[in-house]
């Protein structure tokens, strides 16, 4: 049985359903959906005329670019409803300045002469025999006891990464100076100290005590006063002991050199010092006495002790080359973006470094190649920070966050971080005009460094610093911007195997505010999944909104005229028709470019089916 003009309503309403996503060029995610279901209401009078069978479908609901370009994973939009790419990811840097070995010498003061003999003590016309001295007698000497002897510093085991060392802090167990005075005596023996008066021990210029015991400091920590002794009856005191704070290098002297560092320097001691006999004693030609006093930290009989160092103050440079994930961009792209044809020429495309260094003090220069990565193939690189600038700063003890961007200001859509560093970058958009699969991010070879800064570190401590970064493309664009959108209209075949048709038309007038050129082409799918030959296709454009500074979305708005044609070489392939897929080529054409929102929308007008030519039903 045969019959002409004989659609029923359903298969017209799903007929309408997949003709009208193609001519409005995107899906229309307002009305219908991909499962071929056209049940709601739409005005479906019908006039039937000589060239065929004409069908008014009526308009359509606002048909927002939010329900087309749907906010999912790196898609967003901000507060102002600005469409926007973001993708981030985080590293660490970390960094250790090599220990070093320190040695301070352990000083021993000795007067040059013998400060009591035979010879001061025995009259003229008894000397050459034994001369017996009485127990309890003092001795008080004319003039100060005085001595001055090295008192060096040295480093050695030095690397690279230390360049200037300018304060050493020794460890608490490292930095308790004591005094031991002591008298030798030869060829006898009976005599002790009595009095011990302002003796004054002297430091170098690179020593600087603290915390005095039995004394007072003088001269900026470099001067002990001991307090006095009276009567003391011994042949060995322990004087006092004070700190070393410091041991400071003065102008240029704790510039490395080989791996070695050494000061070179004076100790000296002056007070008055006077002995008694602790019993009587015996004379002779050579007895004589002397004193010794020791100033070290470990055992005083070594000749230096090891100093432990708990922190330096200096100039250091060491390797810092964190290894970066590569920014993914295709694995999580909306389908819009998916095609390789697509061109992201968007006008201010920025990345987001914000790095933590609170527990860090020592402040870095930076800069990085980043290159755009497509099949194995580099696509664009660019060089962080631009503009000849150098290097970017990351300071010290502090959360740092600074912008790499191509004009006017940083885009972020959380609004731009207070007290943030800013760099123009020109050509950052280069990175993702074609988008890559990912963009490596290279900070190796000496790109990272530590600022040429005094910083105060602990040597072999591991310093780490975590520093996130985003990349937000904003979709502000230029001309030239072009998106790929590919869906279809599925299970179309259960409707229409039993029709014949020359062609399928439709048209409609659509009310555009989005600046975009919108152009569609449709592709015909048969039963068996194959694309369906000897059918041609017109395309379909709606006219770009405008995109005047100064105007409202509705003022730049714009009406396009549209219509759509399907033509059969054979009108019995109508049968095999299962699925339409369509690819919607968006570009913007505008001088000015555009930006993309999320409450922008088109509307169809007066939207009307035609089916072309002779339409034969068999329902046999």
């Amino acid at each position: 049985m045969h019959r002409v003009f004989g659609l029923t309503q359903k298969i017209t309403k799903h007929l309408a359903a997949g003709l009208l996503l193609a001519g409005v060029t995107i899906p229309l995610a307002s009305c219908v959906d991909d499962s071929y279901d056209m049940s709601k209401d739409i005005d479906m009078t019908m006039g039937i005329g000589s060239e065929g069978l004409k069908i008014k479908l009526g308009s359509t609901e606002k048909i927002m670019l939010a329900d087309i370009l749907e906010t999912d994973g790196n898609l967003q939009t901000d507060s102002k409803n600005k469409y926007y790419l973001v993708e981030g990811g985080e590293t660490s840097v970390n960094f250790t300045v090599s220990t070093v070995n320190a040695m301070l010498d352990n000083a021993t003061l000795c007067p040059s002469y013998e400060v009591l003999k035979y010879d001061d003590i025995v009259p003229e016309e008894l000397k050459g025999q034994p001369f017996e001295v009485e127990a309890g007698r003092v001795f008080d000497l004319d003039a100060p006891i005085s001595a001055e002897t090295e008192f060096d510093f040295d480093i050695d085991n030095i690397h690279e990464d230390v360049k200037w060392l300018k304060v050493i802090r020794p460890t608490a167990e490292t930095s308790q100076l004591k005094f031991f005075l002591e008298i030798e005596q030869s060829a006898m023996d009976g005599i002790a100290f009595d009095n011990v008066e302002g003796l004054t021990i002297v430091f170098p210029e690179f020593i600087h005590l603290t915390n005095p015991k039995n004394g007072r400091l003088e001269n900026n920590g470099k001067t002990f006063v001991l307090d006095n002794i009276s009567n003391s009856g011994e042949t060995a005191i322990e004087l006092g002991e004070a700190t070393l704070d410091n041991i400071t290098f003065k102008g240029e002297t704790g510039k490395t050199d080989n791996g070695k560092l050494a000061i070179e320097d004076k100790i000296s001691m002056n007070g008055k010092i006077s002995f008694k006999t602790m019993n009587a004693i015996t004379m002779t030609q050579g007895s004589a006495v002397n004193i010794k006093l020791t100033v070290s930290i470990g055992n005083r009989i070594d000749q230096q002790s090891q100093i432990c160092i708990a922190n330096v103050t200096g100039r250091f440079d060491p390797t810092i080359e964190p290894e970066v994930e590569k920014i993914d961009i295709s694995s999580s792209l909306p389908d819009f973006l998916q095609d390789d044809e697509v061109t992201v020429n968007v006008s201010n495309p920025t990345m987001k470094f914000c790095a933590d260094m609170t527990q860090t003090p020592l402040s870095l220069d930076f800069k990085a190649t980043l290159n755009a990565i497509k099949g194995g193939e580099k696509l664009a690189e660019v060089s962080l920070p631009g503009l000849g600038e150098g290097k970017a700063g990351i300071e010290s003890l502090k959360e740092n966050t600074f912008y790499f961007y191509q004009k006017g200001q940083p885009y972020d859509p959380e609004g731009i971080a207070e007290n943030a560093a800013t760099y123009r970058v020109e050509n950052i958009s280069d990175l993702i005009k074609k988008l890559p699969d990912y963009i490596d991010v290279d900070l190796k070879g000496k790109q990272i460094n530590v600022k040429d800064e005094d910083y105060t570190i602990e040597l072999g401590r591991d310093y780490a610093a975590n520093i996130k970064y985003n990349v937000y493309v904003p979709f502000d664009f230029n001309a030239g911007l072009r998106i790929i959108y590919n869906d279809s209209v599925d299970n179309m075949n259960e409707d229409l195997q039993d029709f014949e048709a020359d062609g399928l038309a439709v048209t409609a007038t659509v009310h555009n505010t989005i600046p975009l050129e919108l152009m569609a082409t449709l592709v015909p799918i048969g039963v068996d999944g194959k694309e369906l030959t000897g059918v041609s296709v017109s395309k379909a454009t709606v006219a770009s909104a405008k995109a005047e500074a100064g105007k409202s979305m509705e003022e730049n708005a714009v009406d396009s005229e549209l219509k759509i044609e399907i033509k059969f070489n054979n009108p019995a392939d109508l049968k095999k028709l299962d699925r339409l897929r369509f690819n919607i080529n968006a570009e913007a054409i505008n001088a000015e470019g555009g930006t993309l929102y999320s409450d922008q929308y088109l509307k169809v007008n007066d939207m009307r089916l035609r089916l072309t030519g002779q339409i034969i039903g068999n329902f046999n």
